[in-house]
């Protein structure tokens, strides 16, 4: 039988702790909307353009996500601050059409 030294046996111990680290832990389901399928919202120009507003007054992104019900994923409100011009300009000039408030560009 072959002895191994307390310093051989340490570093493989370490070994096969670094190699169970690596594998991929199965996901936990989402309690939240588990079994749920999430309705897709759409929000009209005004919505968009109290967003801009209450972001450059201050507010925090997420603080401003969790004024609607159900509150927005932080990436819808990043997305709607990154055209805040276009949004802006749409509002303020009257370009939108129909009841949804969709933004048209007239040349």
């Amino acid at each position: 039988m072959d002895e191994i030294t307390v310093s051989e046996f340490s570093q493989s111990k370490s070994a096969s702790a670094s190699v169970k680290s690596k594998i991929a832990k199965p996901k936990k389901p989402n309690t939240k909307t588990s079994g749920q399928k999430r309705t897709r919202r759409v929000l009209t120009l005004e919505e968009k353009y109290r967003i801009v507003k209450e972001i450059q007054n201050g507010k925090k992104k997420a603080d401003v996500a969790e004024l609607f019900n159900p509150p927005l994923c932080q990436s819808t409100v990043a997305t709607i601050v990154k055209n805040k011009k276009e949004i802006m300009r749409a509002y303020e000039e009257g370009l939108f059409i129909n009841k949804r408030k969709k933004m048209t560009l007239f040349e």
